[in-house]
């Protein structure tokens, strides 16, 4: 009997394995048929890409990500980064087989972008925290629509336009804003990324 208990112990455990496996292998399976429909949609050539590690060579984890392809994949520092959500950031260095990609809740990564509305409400976007990115140099005034979309503007040549960023979560009216030593009127609000960095596994690089 004590025999027979230990075999069916086994076997159990077996099952268990086969079972976590069958279900890592469909979770994987959906995540690449979501990446190829996303590809197959989307206008342009991309280099798909699976996320490493966070970190990379940066001392500030949360900002950068390391991905699996690199100057041999095709991958050139400057490239765009993005998910079937939305913006991801932007290439900040390449090696023969992975990349280093900062991420738009950086700083010093800024973002010509516009509020989605009955006009377009133009602004300036830069990280801010992991859960939002800060969005200024709106027109003080300017009325915002609820919950409304942040989409890439393509001022600057830097980023290519209507790439979605995020949702506005300062409601109504843009506010008074605050002045700089220039003179400059700052104005603005917070803006939640359409990307959610803690669960993204894949990326798509702009060739």
């Amino acid at each position: 009997a004590k025999a027979e208990n230990v075999r069916l112990k086994s076997a159990l455990g077996a099952l268990a394995v086969e079972g976590g496996e069958y279900s890592r292998v469909v979770a994987e399976n959906e995540r690449l048929r979501a990446a190829l429909e996303y590809e197959r949609k989307s206008p342009g050539e991309w280099i798909v890409a699976e996320i490493l590690s966070f970190g990379g060579g940066s001392a500030d984890i949360s900002k950068t990500l390391r991905a699996g392809k690199g100057s041999v994949h095709g991958v050139c520092e400057g490239a765009i980064v993005e998910a079937p959500e939305g913006l991801v950031g932007r290439v900040v260095s390449v090696s023969p087989n992975t990349c280093e990609i900062l991420l738009i809740t950086d700083s010093s990564l800024k973002v010509s972008c516009f509020i989605q509305g009955e006009r377009r409400i133009a602004g300036i976007l830069s990280g801010g925290s992991d859960d939002f990115l800060t969005m200024r140099f709106i027109k003080p005034g300017a009325v915002i629509p609820p919950r409304a979309k942040v989409f890439t503007s393509g001022l600057g040549g830097v980023f290519p336009a209507g790439i979605e960023v995020g949702t506005f979560c300062t409601d109504g009216e843009s506010g008074s804003g605050t002045e700089t030593g220039k003179g400059e009127v700052v104005s603005g609000g917070l803006v939640q990324p359409a990307v959610d960095f803690t669960t993204l596994e894949d990326v798509f690089i702009r060739k």
